[in-house]
Protein backbone atom coordinates (compact mmCIF):
# COMPACT_ATOMS: atom_id res chain seq x y z
CA UNK A 1 0.00 0.00 0.00
CA UNK A 2 1.55 3.61 -0.76
CA UNK A 3 1.12 6.74 1.61
CA UNK A 4 0.49 9.25 -1.11
CA UNK A 5 0.47 13.22 0.67
CA UNK A 6 -1.32 15.32 -1.77
CA UNK A 7 -1.59 18.93 0.04
CA UNK A 8 -1.24 22.21 -1.73
CA UNK A 9 1.15 24.25 -0.57
CA UNK A 10 -0.06 27.58 -2.09
CA UNK A 11 -3.02 28.80 -3.86
CA UNK A 12 -3.33 31.31 -6.09
CA UNK A 13 -5.72 34.61 -4.49
CA UNK A 14 -4.82 37.27 -7.36
CA UNK A 15 -3.13 40.37 -6.90
CA UNK A 16 -2.68 41.71 -3.78
CA UNK A 17 -4.27 45.68 -2.85
CA UNK A 18 -2.30 48.39 -2.93
CA UNK A 19 -1.59 49.39 0.36
CA UNK A 20 -1.59 53.45 1.04
CA UNK A 21 1.17 53.28 3.13
CA UNK A 22 3.47 52.07 0.41
CA UNK A 23 2.18 54.20 -2.02
CA UNK A 24 2.59 56.98 0.45
CA UNK A 25 6.10 56.04 1.15
CA UNK A 26 7.91 55.93 -2.13
CA UNK A 27 11.33 56.84 -1.91
CA UNK A 28 11.81 60.02 -4.20
CA UNK A 29 14.13 60.41 -7.12
CA UNK A 30 17.83 61.51 -6.02
CA UNK A 31 19.87 64.32 -7.37
CA UNK A 32 22.48 63.06 -9.16
CA UNK A 33 26.08 64.83 -9.18
CA UNK A 34 27.53 65.32 -12.51
CA UNK A 35 30.86 62.96 -12.49
CA UNK A 36 32.44 61.67 -15.20
CA UNK A 37 30.76 57.96 -14.66
CA UNK A 38 27.81 59.65 -16.30
CA UNK A 39 27.02 61.07 -19.64
CA UNK A 40 25.63 64.22 -18.43
CA UNK A 41 28.70 64.49 -16.92
CA UNK A 42 31.35 63.57 -19.66
CA UNK A 43 29.71 65.82 -21.93
CA UNK A 44 29.77 68.89 -19.78
CA UNK A 45 33.80 67.80 -19.03
CA UNK A 46 33.79 67.85 -22.73
CA UNK A 47 32.33 71.23 -23.48
CA UNK A 48 34.15 73.09 -20.84
CA UNK A 49 37.48 71.70 -22.54
CA UNK A 50 36.35 72.81 -26.03
CA UNK A 51 35.21 76.56 -24.86
CA UNK A 52 38.98 76.33 -23.21
CA UNK A 53 40.59 75.01 -26.13
CA UNK A 54 38.68 77.85 -28.11
CA UNK A 55 39.58 80.80 -25.87
CA UNK A 56 43.24 80.01 -25.52
CA UNK A 57 43.58 79.95 -29.78
CA UNK A 58 41.53 83.11 -29.64
CA UNK A 59 44.02 84.72 -27.28
CA UNK A 60 47.11 82.88 -28.74
CA UNK A 61 46.17 84.16 -32.36
CA UNK A 62 47.45 87.56 -34.13
CA UNK A 63 44.77 90.21 -33.98
CA UNK A 64 43.97 91.56 -37.33
CA UNK A 65 44.12 95.27 -38.04
CA UNK A 66 40.92 96.52 -38.69
CA UNK A 67 40.08 99.23 -41.15
CA UNK A 68 40.20 102.68 -39.80
CA UNK A 69 36.77 105.53 -39.53
CA UNK A 70 38.22 108.01 -40.87
CA UNK A 71 37.81 111.54 -38.63
CA UNK A 72 35.67 114.38 -39.53
CA UNK A 73 37.55 117.24 -37.64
Amino acid sequence: MQVTNQTQLSQDHGPLPSSAFVDNNRPTARPTVLTTSTKEGRAAVAKKRKNAIKKKADASAPKKPGKKKKSTD
